[in-house]
């Protein structure tokens, strides 16, 4: 075989498999996770309150992943603290680490974040993440409608027009269509 086709084999083999991976789920997967609180939270008694979920994965040492939190926080401050949406921070710190969330948090202002701790990273796995921070934007359904890989300046624009995307179609009709994407950060 010439290297041309090899070559070529192997960009469409990897991006094929980018469709895949990328491509937002029909459905978040299902979790039951503790919260900053203690308390065990899960999928369904999140979507039992009929708003759509905003839901990022971070860490407490990802620079990137507080600076999106900052914006999410900033953006519900302009909406005079009624967003329409939760907000869950899911917090990937290993065990030893996992204490400085909360601290975090309080020193940050996030008191709009429900914070779950996925000790294990077996949510994670389970919804395909990529790298820290990403963010998933669920309907009340639990349909995955968006999905942001990473974070940079002028990613929280993107993230803003497609929360009120979904803040509106819950609004209107509910055959109403949201753009489904995903970006990536470079």
């Amino acid at each position: 075989m010439r290297r041309d086709d090899v070559r070529r084999k192997l960009i469409y083999a990897l991006l094929l498999l980018a469709i895949i991976t990328l491509a937002p789920a029909a459905r978040f997967p299902e979790f039951s996770l503790r919260s900053s609180r203690g308390e065990t939270v899960t999928l369904d008694s999140l979507l039992s309150l009929g708003k759509p979920l905003v839901i990022v994965f971070w860490a407490t040492w990802c620079k990137p992943c507080n600076k999106q939190l900052v914006s999410i926080r900033t953006y519900i401050e302009d909406l005079h603290n009624n967003p329409g949406f939760i907000t869950i921070a899911i917090c990937e710190d290993d065990p030893r680490s996992i204490r400085y969330a909360r601290g975090t948090a309080k020193k940050e202002g996030w008191d709009h974040l429900l914070i779950l701790y996925d000790e294990a990273g077996a949510l994670s796995d389970r919804a395909g993440v990529i790298d820290i921070p990403e963010l998933f934007i669920v309907n009340a359904e639990g349909k995955v409608l968006y999905r942001h890989i990473g974070f940079n300046p002028g990613d929280e624009k993107i993230i803003h027009e497609k929360i009120e995307q979904v803040i509106n179609q819950g609004k209107g009709s509910h055959t109403a269509s949201v753009t489904v994407g995903v970006i990536g950060s470079e």
